[in-house]
Order: C-alpha cells, then sequence, then structure tokens
C-alpha cells in the first residue's frame, strides 16, 4: 500500500518554501506541459504522452504498492505553485533481506531550480520511507551525462557509485541507511509537519495551471 501512504499526506518544513503533496487529478494538467519539454523528456528518459494518458498515468500509479509520488511546491513562487516531483520504487529485497527503494526527483520549473528544493525533497522523501516502510538502501539511477544530478547524490547526499550501466547510459548510486545516516533523517523527521490534503489550501488547482 505505498502509494495509498501518502494519498492524504501533506507534508511541510515551518518556515521553509518547500512542500509535498499527492499526485492528484488537478496536477496532471500541468504535468503534462512540463513533459512536453524535450529536454524534460531527454533528462528523465521518458516519451511523451497525451494528456488523457497522462491522467490514466496517474491513476495507474495512485493504484501501484510499489510506488509512491509527491508533487513539489515552492510557496516562495506562489501558495499552490508546483515545481516539480520526487518518487520512490520498491525494488526487491536483498539476498540479506534488506529493503531497498529506487528514488528520483525532478525540478521543472527553471525559477525553482538551484534553490536546494531538490536536496530536501530527497531527504524528506528518505526520512519518510525509513520511517514508513523501514528502508534500508537506497538507489539513485542517473543518465551518465546528467552532471546536476550526478552532484546533488554524490556531492550533495553522498551516494557512491554502485556500477555503471552503459547500455541504458546510467550511473547507479546507493545509500545505506547505517546508523548514522538514520540519525540524520531522524533528525529531518522531526522537523516536518504532516497534515491532511483533503480540504487543505493545497487541494485546489496549483495557480501555476491557472
Amino acid at each position: 500500500m505505498v502509494m495509498r501512504l501518502n494519498s492524504d499526506t501533506v507534508i511541510s518544513i515551518a518556515g521553509y518554501p518547500l512542500v509535498l503533496v499527492p499526485y492528484k487529478e488537478i496536477h496532471v494538467r500541468c504535468y503534462h506541459i512540463w513533459m512536453q519539454s524535450p529536454d524534460l523528456l531527454a533528462l528523465t528518459a521518458s516519451e511523451p504522452l497525451s494528456l488523457e494518458e497522462e491522467f490514466q498515468n496517474m491513476k495507474s500509479w495512485r493504484e501501484d504498492d510499489t510506488k509512491m509520488t509527491f508533487i513539489i511546491l515552492d510557496r516562495s513562487l506562489g501558495e499552490n505553485f508546483m515545481v516539480g516531483d520526487v518518487n520512490l520504487y520498491l525494488q526487491p529485497k536483498t539476498e540479506e533481506g534488506k529493503n531497498v527503494a529506487e528514488i528520483e526527483v525532478m525540478i521543472a520549473e527553471p525559477a525553482a531550480r538551484r534553490k536546494g528544493l531538490a536536496k530536501t525533497a530527497l531527504k524528506i522523501m528518505m526520512a519518510f520511507a525509513v520511517e514508513q516502510l523501514k528502508t534500508d538502501i537506497f538507489i539513485a539511477k542517473v543518465l551518465d551525462h546528467n552532471k546536476p544530478s550526478i552532484a546533488l547524490f554524490t556531492t550533495a547526499l553522498k551516494f557512491e557509485e554502485e556500477r555503471k550501466v552503459p547500455v541504458f547510459g546510467e550511473i547507479h548510486y546507493k545509500k545505506v541507511v547505517d546508523s548514522e545516516v538514520a540519525k540524520d533523517l531522524q533528525t529531518i523527521r522531526e522537523q516536518l509537519v504532516i497534515k491532511p490534503f483533503a480540504n487543505s489550501v493545497y487541494s485546489r488547482p496549483p495557480c501555476n495551471t491557472k
């Protein structure tokens, strides 16, 4: 029930502009506009979808027990302004029984880049996953030419290279949740403000689609 864990969850940090909200029908049109960008399609290794296909994709994600998606809002650009998304995909357990999850982030709005939002969104998602899903290992799959994402995971978040996958042009990075990482994520978890999505200001259509 991974996706349903956040189906009515708004996560924020007091005094910080980033807000995470569940991916709903009200967000699809904006997301669809983003994914018409050739640059974003290339960086996310995605294919363009019609608006109807995007709605169906959102519904399938909502019902998928192995995926979790939050839409990222930046309140400094507007009370309900969409700027990207952060995703988690459950992977098979290791032979030792460790819980593994792939994690990724996208900041689609240029005005929201280089503000630390991607790093913060990832750390919040990791803290949420460790608490709710008992995740032991995080994997990030990054295109080998995506220098900003490589720097984000290796320099900012201290992921370590696990392997290169030339056939897909990817580098896979790994972060094990050891005692030090768990302590850091617990500190983040203690700062989070978690509220219901329903009937909140964030349940209105995002302001960048009006």
